[in-house]
């Protein structure tokens, strides 16, 4: 995936599911929630004996929620990872796990933290059996956060073109915020790194901008004008592809 290791100092499970609503991103993961548990229902519901790979699992926040459909769940990440079952190898970008032995390759807000994502793209490719799907997320437009690095952001055609590329033909494709509401997280983090003091008032001002922007999302699923740039312009974007 890259030259570095297990990123120790990641968010937990319990915050990615369940943040207050001063938190920074409340609703960006209440949005995120949402659309998993909509891909869940859509894509994982009518199965019961499928491998799913977890391909860079980290604190493996949505474990609980797929297991369960799931003969076999597979934990894969870099090393140092306590957490995980398989390891990267650093130098080949591959695991030891056999080739076409997954039904499903689990890829959330991974993408934008691989150095060589073809190569990451590749190695779900070679995971997947004939018609395997692969069920993505990752940034359109954020703020730079490295975990522990940082390093893509895609547009909508990028990233669907990224995955064509790579040997997958798109099944679904959609974006998680508005892009109104994309913009109100951008204008809050460039506040809380603009202002002196920021310790003092980052979460009475966070709790006003969260709850604004549960407005402006709600406004923006009401407006057909809005709701209908959410797949061009988004904070993330879903991405379902079969194996071809």
């Amino acid at each position: 995936m890259n030259n570095t290791t297990y990123n120790k100092n990641r968010h937990s499970a319990k915050e990615r599911i369940s943040p207050p609503i001063y938190h920074s991103r409340y609703v960006h993961l209440r949005n995120m929630n949402k659309n998993i548990l909509r891909i869940i229902s859509e894509y994982l519901s009518d199965k019961s004996d499928m491998i799913l790979a977890d391909f860079g699992c980290g604190e493996m926040p949505h474990k609980d929620q797929i297991e369960g459909y799931c003969k076999e769940y597979l934990a894969i990440d870099m090393p140092g990872n306590p957490k995980a079952s398989h390891y990267i190898n650093l130098e080949t970008n591959k695991t030891e796990i056999s080739k076409e032995y997954c039904d499903i390759v689990w890829s959330i807000q991974v993408l934008e933290h691989v150095e060589n994502y073809h190569l990451y793209l590749q190695e779900a490719r070679r995971l997947l059996k004939s018609q395997g799907l692969v069920i993505a997320s990752t940034h359109g437009q954020w703020k730079f956060h490295p975990d522990p690095i940082d390093y893509w952001r895609w547009t909508s055609d990028g990233l669907k073109e990224t995955f064509r590329k790579n040997g997958f033909e798109i099944v679904d494709f959609f974006g998680s915020l508005s892009f109104l509401t994309t913009s109100l997280q951008l204008f809050q983090d460039a506040c809380l790194i603009s202002f002196p003091g920021v310790k003092y008032w980052k979460n009475p001002f966070c709790f006003i901008m969260q709850l604004f922007m549960l407005l402006t999302e709600k406004f923006s699923r009401m407006s057909k004008t809005l709701d209908k740039h959410r797949d061009m312009d988004s904070d993330v974007f879903f991405i379902v592809a079969k194996k071809t």
